[in-house]
């Protein structure tokens, strides 16, 4: 039983040497990498369900896209410049503190596109949650992931 816990302790080596790969695939260049990782996210957002709450000419992904761009590349590069086998807790701290600035600063950018603020940033959300939770679902599993988005 402990062994298990024992391999929650480190990052293993593979992770480092996959983003090493697609960084040596993007020309050297964590900025590529960034962008296309970025982009295949923002590119399964839907604004359709949320047009009549969005400001004139609004569009919360080209947000999305740049803040993830950025934090992308500090990620990577974190990531690249960190010791091929390190434990958890250095992997972690730089990934939370990411996580957690760019999920904020979403946040607080395209709710200034929502005519209703907060409240539209919020439902814009979790439109685009329910979507990805549904997309791949048979019909019968469909209303069981809704309740759980929810």
């Amino acid at each position: 039983m402990m062994k298990k816990f024992d391999d929650l302790a480190h990052i293993p080596p593979k992770y480092h040497d996959k983003i090493s790969d697609l960084v040596r695939r993007c020309n050297g260049s964590s900025k590529i990498l960034a962008e296309k990782m970025s982009a295949s996210l923002v590119n399964k957002l839907k604004n359709d369900h949320s047009a009549a709450i969005m400001e004139e000419g609004f569009d919360p992904k080209v947000s999305v896209e740049e803040i993830l761009v950025t934090k992308g590349i500090k990620g990577i590069d974190a990531l690249m410049a960190s010791r091929r086998e390190q434990s958890f807790q250095e992997f972690s701290d730089i990934f939370k503190d990411l996580i957690m600035d760019g999920t904020g600063e979403i946040y607080a950018e395209i709710s200034d596109g929502f005519t209703n603020g907060e409240e539209g940033a919020l439902s814009w959300t979790e439109k685009n949650l329910q979507a990805h939770n549904t997309e791949n679902l048979p019909p019968n599993m469909v209303m069981i992931a809704n309740m759980k988005t929810q």
